[in-house]
Parts: C-alpha cells; sequence; structure tokens
C-alpha cells in the first residue's frame, strides 16, 4: 500500500513599527528635529515547507521576504537677534563765563553765568530673522529571495526585487526678518548760573530726531521731538572765580513734545493669499490663483522651480493673478512660485506644488489628492458614538477611488473572468439592477474580486497568502494581514482612513459629505425628521424610505450616481449600501498617523456610509459600522464595497 504524502509549513513573521519623531539639536535658537510623520516600517517572513512520502523527502522550499516603508521627514530652524547702540557727544564748546551784579538793598550780589553749547548724536538698531526649512523623503522597497527543489528538477531559485520606490516630500523653506532703527541728534545749550545764594542750575533743551524702518512688510517713519531737561545743585563756596557744585539731582520738567512726522505711505504689495498645491491626472486642468493688494498697480510674473513661465497654447494666465495649465502632463509637475510687483517693490509667493499623476486607470474613478484631513466626528460629540472620537488629524497619501459604488455589471464581468481562472467566491453576489450597486457580498468576497480586478486588467494584485506574497490570495475566507499587502500594486479595499477623507469630499466640520443636512434630494435613506420624533439635521418633509425606490421589492438601492457627488467626484458615499474597508475594527489613536492601515486583528471588519433602511444618524461621514468579515447581509441591511488603486497604477 501506498503510504500517503504528508506536507509541513514552519515559518516566522515580523513586523515592527518604529516612530522616528525626535529633536536632534535644539540650542541658541537652533533646532533640528525630524518631524511627527516620519516612521520606518519593517515586516517580513521566513518560511520553510516540504512534502515527504514514506520518509523520502520529495520537495523542499525556503524563502524569506518582506517590505521596508520609510519616510523621514527633517526640520532645521533658526531664528535670532541682535541689538547695536551707540552715541557720542560730537561736540562741546568751552564755557563762556560773564558776572552780573544784582543789588539787593546795601550790598550787591555778584552771579556768574557759564554758556556751555553741546551736539550729541547715537542710534540704536534691533535687528532679528528667522529660518525654516524642511525636508524629506518617502520610500518604499519589497523583495523575495527563495529557493526551491524537488526530486525531479533540483534545485531552483527565484525572487522578486522590484526597484525602490522614492518620493521626496521637499524642500519647503521660509524666511524672515525684521530691523528697527533709532537715531537721535540732539544739539543742547547749557546754562550754569553761580552765585553767592549757593545754588547751580543746569538746563538743557534738545531736540531728537527718531527714525524707524523694517522690512517684511516695508515701513518707514521719520519724527522730531523737542524737550528740555535741566538739573539743580547746592554750592556751598561763596565769592569764588567757579564754584564747583555738590552732586546734582536730575529733573525733567518739559516732557518731551512732537514737532513734526512723516510716514511712507509708498507700500511694496503685500501676499494676502497664497497659492496652494495641486493634484492632477495627466489631461487635467491645474489652477494656481494669488490674492494680493497693495498702492498703485499690481503685476505677476509666474515661475517653475525657479525659470519664468510664457503663455502658449496650453499655459495661460503667467501675467495674472491665475495661472492656468490645461492638459497636464508629468513634465508640469514641480513647484510654482508668482511674484508680485508694485512700483515700491516686489515680494514672491509661497511654493506651491503641482503633482501629475499617470491615467492608466479605469475611467470610472477619482484622484483622491494627498493632505492631512481631521478624522472622527467633528460635531457635537454627544450626537455620536464614542468609537468616532478621539479627533485626530491623519496625512493619507494619494490614491484612486471608483467614482460609483460596484455596480451589479462590474461585479459580473469580473465574477465571470475569476471563476475560470482560479477564483471561488462565497456569495455570487446581488443587485437590484445593472447600474445599481453590487450587494450580498462579504469582506472575503470583495478583497478576492479585488485581485481578480488587478489580474483581468494584467496587474500586479494586492493581497496575498502571507508576508512573503507569493501567492495570490483567490479561494478560501483568509484573514488576509497588513503585512500581506503588497500596498502599492492592484485594486484593493479602501483603508477606513482613505474613506473617510474621501467621503468628506475635501471639506471639513462637516456632518454629511456635502454639508450639515440631509434629505431624498441628497441621498437614499430612510428619513427620520425633527417633527417624528428625529433628528433637526434631517430636514426631510415627511418620514419613511425614499419613495422614488420604495417599489415594494426589497432590496430598495437606488442607480449608482442618481444623487450629486461630492467635492472629490464621488457618488453615493452616504445612503444607498453599507461600503467595506479593509480596517479591522477598533479604537482610534488619539496622535497624528500617516496612511494607518488599522489594527493588526480583531473579529470584525470596518463598514461604512451607512445605507437604504438606515435613518440620518448612520449616514453621517464619520459613523463607523462593523461586521464579521463572512456577512454578506444582515436583516435588511446590505453590503457592497468600491475598489482602489495606489497613486502610481
Amino acid at each position: 500500500m501506498r503510504t500517503a504524502a504528508k506536507t509541513f509549513t514552519t515559518g516566522l513573521d515580523f513586523n515592527q513599527q518604529y516612530d522616528l519623531q525626535r529633536v536632534l539639536f535644539q540650542n541658541a535658537g537652533l533646532t533640528v528635529e525630524v518631524l511627527s510623520n516620519s516612521y520606518l516600517n519593517w515586516s517580513g517572513t521566513l518560511e520553510i515547507s516540504g512534502n515527504f512520502q514514506s520518509l523520502k523527502l520529495n520537495q523542499f522550499a525556503s524563502h524569506i521576504g518582506g517590505n521596508v516603508d520609510f519616510r523621514v521627514e527633517a526640520r532645521v530652524a533658526a531664528q535670532g537677534a541682535a541689538d547695536l547702540e551707540f552715541s557720542t557727544n560730537f561736540y562741546t564748546s568751552p564755557p563762556q563765563r560773564f558776572m552780573a551784579v544784582i543789588p539787593a538793598g546795601p550790598i550787591t550780589i555778584p552771579v556768574w553765568f557759564d554758556a556751555i553749547f553741546e551736539l550729541n548724536v547715537g542710534c540704536s538698531n534691533h535687528l532679528e530673522g528667522a529660518l525654516d526649512y524642511t525636508n524629506g523623503v518617502q520610500a518604499s522597497k519589497t523583495f523575495l529571495y527563495g529557493n526551491r527543489w524537488d526530486v525531479t528538477n533540483g534545485w531552483s531559485t527565484y525572487s522578486q526585487n522590484p526597484a525602490l520606490e522614492l518620493n521626496y516630500l521637499g524642500p519647503r523653506w521660509s524666511a524672515a526678518g525684521f530691523g528697527n532703527l533709532h537715531l537721535w541728534f540732539q544739539p543742547k545749550v547749557r546754562l550754569l548760573v553761580y552765585s553767592a545764594l549757593g545754588m547751580a542750575y543746569s538746563l538743557q533743551p534738545y531736540d531728537d530726531l527718531v527714525g524707524r524702518y523694517q522690512s517684511n512688510p516695508y515701513e518707514f517713519e521719520l519724527a522730531l521731538y523737542a524737550g528740555m531737561t535741566g538739573d539743580m545743585a547746592v554750592d556751598m563756596a561763596v565769592f569764588a572765580d567757579y564754584l564747583p557744585a555738590l552732586p546734582s539731582y536730575p529733573f525733567e520738567f518739559i516732557p518731551r513734545t512732537l514737532l513734526w512726522q512723516t510716514n511712507n505711505l509708498a507700500q511694496p504689495p503685500q501676499i494676502t493669499g497664497q497659492p496652494s498645491d495641486q493634484w492632477v491626472t495627466a489631461g487635467g486642468t491645474a489652477s494656481f490663483t494669488v490674492a494680493a493688494n497693495g498702492p498703485g498697480t499690481l503685476s505677476y510674473r509666474w515661475q517653475k522651480n525657479g525659470l519664468w513661465l510664457s503663455d502658449d497654447s496650453r499655459i495661460t494666465g503667467t501675467h495674472g493673478s491665475t495661472l492656468h495649465i490645461v492638459n497636464c502632463t508629468t513634465g508640469d509637475a514641480g513647484s510654482y512660485t508668482v511674484l508680485v510687483s508694485n512700483p515700491n517693490g516686489t515680494v514672491t509667493s509661497q511654493d506651491a506644488l503641482l503633482t501629475v499623476y499617470p491615467t492608466n486607470i479605469s475611467s470610472g474613478m477619482a484622484l483622491i489628492p494627498a493632505g492631512s484631513f481631521t478624522m472622527g466626528n467633528c460635531m457635537d460629540p454627544s450626537e455620536g458614538w464614542s468609537d468616532e472620537l478621539p479627533l485626530h488629524s491623519v496625512y493619507v497619501s494619494a490614491f484612486y477611488m471608483d467614482k460609483y459604488d460596484v455596480t451589479k455589471t462590474l461585479w459580473d464581468s469580473v465574477y465571470s473572468w475569476a471563476i475560470t481562472h482560479g477564483y471561488t467566491f462565497d456569495n455570487a453576489g446581488s443587485g437590484k439592477a445593472a447600474n445599481h450597486p453590487v450587494q450580498t457580498v462579504d469582506w472575503h468576497d470583495c478583497v478576492k474580486w479585488c485581485n481578480a480586478r488587478s489580474e483581468k486588467e494584467g496587474r500586479v494584485p494586492a493581497y496575498y497568502t502571507s508576508a512573503a506574497q507569493t501567492t495570490v490570495y483567490r479561494t478560501g475566507q483568509v484573514n488576509v494581514d497588513n503585512s500581506w499587502v503588497n500596498w502599492n500594486a492592484g485594486y484593493r479595499l479602501p483603508t477606513e482612513a482613505e474613506w473617510e477623507k474621501a467621503a468628506r469630499g475635501g471639506a471639513s466640520g462637516q456632518r454629511f459629505p456635502w454639508g450639515n443636512t440631509v434629505s431624498w434630494s441628497l441621498a437614499n435613506y430612510y428619513a427620520y425628521p425633527l417633527s417624528a420624533g428625529g433628528y433637526a439635521y434631517d430636514v426631510n418633509a415627511t418620514q419613511g424610505l425614499h419613495p422614488a425606490f420604495n417599489d415594494g421589492i426589497s432590496p430598495y438601492t437606488s442607480p449608482v450616481g442618481y444623487f450629486a457627488p461630492n467635492g472629490y467626484g464621488l457618488y453615493d458615499m452616504t445612503g444607498n449600501v453599507w461600503q467595506w474597508c479593509w480596517d479591522w475594527f477598533g479604537d482610534y489613536l488619539g496622535s497624528f498617523q500617516s496612511d494607518p492601515r488599522g489594527p493588526t486583528d480583531g473579529s470584525n471588519r470596518v463598514i461604512r456610509g451607512g445605507s437604504w433602511v438606515r435613518i440620518a444618524f448612520y449616514c453621517r461621514t464619520a459613523i463607523r459600522g462593523h461586521r464579521e468579515p463572512t456577512y454578506g447581509y444582515d436583516g435588511f441591511d446590505r453590503y457592497g464595497f468600491r475598489s482602489v488603486l495606489p497613486s502610481g497604477q
């Protein structure tokens, strides 16, 4: 009897994440630091497997693989101030003495007068400045090395070593300075009076010419002040040619008075609104706008990477406040600034970056630009659930997202291809009509379908059955780990952070993707207005299911694209059907995060967006649902999804 073959597999997985934020140096106005969104993620696996029969080894394989995700952004900031003061007695005349006799009854009192002329000049200057420079790099690298042996073919070696993906995050810099100059010019006349009465007086009239200058913004003032100071002393000698005085006690008996002042009203322009970064797909349009004010006629001059731009068939407005670039290509990517001038000077705007993404994506996808947003319930905390807090800032890299929930038509086209190419699904998928969202699909179905869509289009799949990323996930119910995902390849489910950023459509502080109230004109949901004991933000006139889709045949879904899109061009981000996300469900972290991918394990996966049978509370952008990944539906609720692509696709 032939002994059955046995297979063994063993291995070691590792996943480490390091926060690189730290202050490297700080002293005397100079700071060198690694910013808070810097990190190093390192994950990998070592796996050994074999097959033997009757103690005879038939096959043996071993491999080591992993990926490194690295981001570091550093900042150098310096600031300082200096003060300089100078004053001198420019001229003092010799005393000019004369005497007078004052009769006082039978006697006369001699009085001596000394007149001294002085000229004092001086200046004081305060200077301060600051420089802030930020630069960084983001890189990712995957690799796989392995050996395989079998009794027929002997040893063979395989490897995957794609090129390092490197993106620069800067540079960004700013400089500012301030100066203040004070000048004085003081002619003085000192009159000393000596007499037998032992009194001495010193009167010091003066003029003070004050000037002040500063930059950022440019200002200039000039003023003339006049005043008088004096001192008085007691003299104990009598009838001497020169009577030395005791230490004097100064006093000011005439306050300083402004005689004349002028201001330089001819100011250079000031920028009141800086141009913003732009993200477009190739063939799209980018627009940069600057707002400025100042006296006289303003002129503008745009430049890219420090070189002047000129108008042509694609670029217009190079001498205006708004620069337009149509039919953008990857060659248009770069740093754009504008010089704003008037007859009194010129100022330069901050850098604005243009990023141009390739267009080899499905026409039904929209670009979600990179950037940070505030994630969580930004309204009254009492109106939501505790798991919607704390509010926290999240940076999300650019990606593409399906404009619509995956329709039954799109699902079927990929599903039909997949089941003939090694894929199996838990559910065949349902849909009320071809242009309605597919539903009754569980999380595993959606993940495998994304892989099938990638392979059908000739793309590298995103999901694998181990961290080695050698076996594409095509069958069964595998709870794919974060480290088993090629995040830079293929279609996949959005992370929870990607979903919420996309749903907000570039707006912030709103309850829904379009604003703070909801009605049947905006979404397919169950209306429950305040008049029925529901919510003040549900402004629908009546209660119940959406009448346009309540045909008596459940589910009451609506066609995709029936309602207006949000700011990113995405439809039905709330209402209609729940949407599966990638993440295991867990509590939010309160700290800043960059491209978070959720907990490493759990029991439920996140769903977002509410559905046709849910009230307005569940259609809020911040609402978080969760279900076991094996669920395709739950009572009246139906689960659908939409897929995303990395920006490099």
